[in-house]
C-alpha cells in the first residue's frame, strides 16, 4: 500500500544493518590520507585570507605528522584514528614536546 501512495517503506535499524553501516564506511576511508585531507583543509584557509586560522593549525597538524612520522610512518588512514592512537599522541605531546596541558588540549581539538 505505501508504495502505491508514493511513501517510502521505512527500515527498522538493526544491530547487523548499524554494524554493516559502520564497516562499510570504514572500508571506504581506508583509500584516503589523513594528513592529505588536513593539508587539503589548511589549504582552504588559507585561500580564503584565513591566516591566523592557518598558522595555527598548521603548526598542530605539522606536530601530528611529526608524530605520526616518528611513530607509525607511512600513510595516516582515517581508520587508523582510533582513541588510543589520540592517547598516544597526547602523550607524545607531553613527553616529547614539553607541552603543557593547554597547549596539548589545543593540538587535540585540532586534531
Amino acid at each position: 500500500m505505501a508504495l502505491l501512495l508514493g511513501v517510502s517503506q521505512t527500515v527498522i535499524p538493526t544491530p547487523e544493518r548499524l554494524k554493516s553501516s559502520v564497516q562499510a564506511q570504514i572500508n571506504n576511508e581506508d583509500d584516503g590520507d589523513f594528513l592529505a585531507f588536513c593539508r587539503e583543509v589548511l589549504d582552504g584557509h588559507r585561500r580564503r585570507g584565513q591566516i591566523g586560522t592557518f598558522k595555527s593549525y598548521r603548526a598542530k597538524i605539522n606536530n601530528f605528522e611529526d608524530f605520526w612520522d616518528s611513530e607509525h610512518g607511512g600513510t595516516c588512514k582515517p581508520s587508523h584514528l582510533t582513541v588510543s592512537l589520540v592517547n598516544q599522541f597526547e602523550t607524545w605531546l607531553h613527553e616529547e614536546k614539553e607541552n603543557a596541558k593547554n597547549t596539548v588540549a589545543k593540538d587535540l581539538r585540532v586534531l
